[in-house]
């Protein structure tokens, strides 16, 4: 069975958003949509059912409307696409995941990035759908179309796109090897430790990469560490007698012990000029 690698995060308005890092601001959409068309790394581009003639126009006023009614701007997914498959393959099956969570109604610009690189390795998609809400026939509030925001859509969603794969995967031809599942090991019945698929974002395991952590306060930045550690050894699979195969470096540690160094270093240039004054003085 493939692994199965699928995203989904939103930058919303409201205030009562879950997560500071769903903050939305004015110019985020029209900054991820740039991003994810940029032509060195999309080899294809859907765009379906958008009310505006150009990107940028369409994420000015999706902010603007989520900012009115204190919501969601849009919902953001990366899907891990078969590396097996052809590009029009892949092609047909982001488009029928789109499809299916606009439910043909809401619009959405799809990329697919498999042209260059890692992405060649780890082809995926990338989809910003912008949500229509859909007014019913009584005095209630408007429906949404896409739903993400009832509980368990992003399982359900997930479920969607495995469902869809497997079915048109099926459908060309490919075997059980193909397949996809959205759940975990352990709903599966496997005794497994769970593995990182990084699909969108695999990088060569040979080059070196970095991720930025802030504390809140220096007051926590051990037990940070100790997390952070944890959480790593956990995701990487290592067992307890393996040893780490990163480094948690402390800036503030490194700043402190070059400011030491540079100390030392002044001193002992301070000590060499002192010397050169009283050799030079005795010889005059």
């Amino acid at each position: 069975m493939a692994l199965f690698s699928f995203r989904h995060s939103v930058k919303t308005f409201s205030d009562k958003r879950s997560a500071e890092a769903r903050e939305a601001k004015h110019g985020q959409t029209a900054a991820h949509l740039k991003y994810i068309t940029r032509p060195q790394a999309a080899r294809a581009i859907i765009r379906e059912r958008l009310s505006h003639p150009t990107d940028a126009l369409i994420a000015i006023v999706a902010e603007r409307e989520a900012e009115t009614r204190k919501g969601r701007v849009c919902e953001r997914f990366i899907l891990a696409l078969p590396v097996e498959a052809t590009a029009e393959q892949r092609e047909a099956l982001v488009r029928a995941f789109g499809e299916a969570l606009t439910k043909g109604v809401a619009g959405y610009v799809a990329a697919i990035h498999d042209q260059r690189g890692n992405d060649t390795a780890n082809p995926h998609a990338h989809i910003a759908a912008f949500d229509v809400q859909v007014k019913g026939g009584g005095r209630g509030r408007p429906r949404s179309t896409i739903g993400m925001a009832r509980k368990n859509a992003v399982e359900e969603t997930a479920a969607l796109w495995a469902d869809i794969h497997n079915r048109m995967m099926t459908g060309w031809g490919y075997g059980a090897e193909s397949m996809i599942s959205h759940l975990s090991f352990a709903a599966r019945g496997i005794d497994r430790l769970p593995e990182i698929h990084e699909g969108a974002n695999q990088v060569n395991r040979e080059a070196v990469g970095y991720i930025l952590v802030k504390a809140a306060s220096n007051d926590v930045m051990s037990v940070a560490e100790q997390q952070i550690a944890w959480l790593l050894r956990q995701r990487h699979g290592l067992r307890s007698a393996h040893p780490d195969d990163f480094r948690i470096t402390d800036p503030a540690a490194t700043m402190a012990a070059q400011t030491a160094s540079t100390r030392v270093l002044s001193w002992l240039l301070a000590a060499v000029a002192s010397v050169s004054l009283v050799v030079g003085g005795s010889a005059s």
